[in-house]
């Protein structure tokens, strides 16, 4: 947990977890080959608003990993930490980019539906898919999905995980999610294996970008 104290407002900020849009804000950041993040640039490619823009950019400083700076009327961030050690810093306050997750039946997959979890994830590495295939769809698209609890049958399943956001958001080819929301989806798993291959594509896509 980390506090802040604004300038603007004079007020305790306590972070726990990190809002949606400071997360998303985050990972705009760890995509950009530069060492200073200019909140103007982020609101063209994230869509939000200036005012949702400006609580995620302080809520960010907030955990004393990023400090704000002025350049004329434009605000812009810096960190003194590597990708990766920011990354590894910023981990604790990172929350799943999905709500919930269930199952379905393979023929009611949709075009909305990305592969996500492992099993996009296999792509990616020398791991073997997992004989459950998983898929990602944005929240707003579920209104006909009804998940299904249980999973009884590899063959005639997939899971299934309601995103908060749209998966593709980030991704280069629209096809495939990028590989830092991948990895925020991934971070609960427990799976050793799984943990030593996130590390390593981690560092190789963090130190792409600056």
């Amino acid at each position: 947990m980390a506090t802040y104290l604004t300038n603007t407002y004079h007020e305790e900020t306590t972070v726990e977890k990190l809002a949606l849009a400071s997360q998303l804000l985050f990972t705009w950041i760890l995509y950009q080959n530069t060492n200073k993040y200019y909140i103007s640039d982020a609101v063209e490619s994230l869509g939000f608003s200036n005012m949702t823009l400006t609580r995620a950019y302080r809520q960010l400083c907030a955990t004393q990993l990023f400090e704000d700076h002025k350049d004329g009327r434009k605000i812009f961030l810096t960190t003194s930490l590597s990708k990766v050690d920011l990354f590894n810093k910023m981990s604790p306050y990172l929350q799943s980019p999905f709500y919930t997750q269930g199952y379905i039946l393979k023929k009611e997959i949709t075009k909305d539906m990305i592969p996500a979890g492992e099993f996009a994830f296999s792509h990616y590495t020398y791991i073997n898919p997992p004989n459950l295939k998983t898929y990602a769809i944005e929240n707003k698209h579920i209104k006909n999905i009804k998940l299904q609890r249980e999973c009884y049958s590899y063959d005639e399943q997939v899971e299934l995980q309601i995103w908060k956001y749209n998966p593709l958001l980030f991704s280069q080819n629209q096809k495939n999610i990028d590989v830092i929301s991948l990895i925020f989806s991934l971070l609960e798993n427990e799976d050793e294996r799984l943990e030593k291959q996130i590390e390593n594509i981690l560092v190789q896509t963090l130190k792409q970008n600056f």
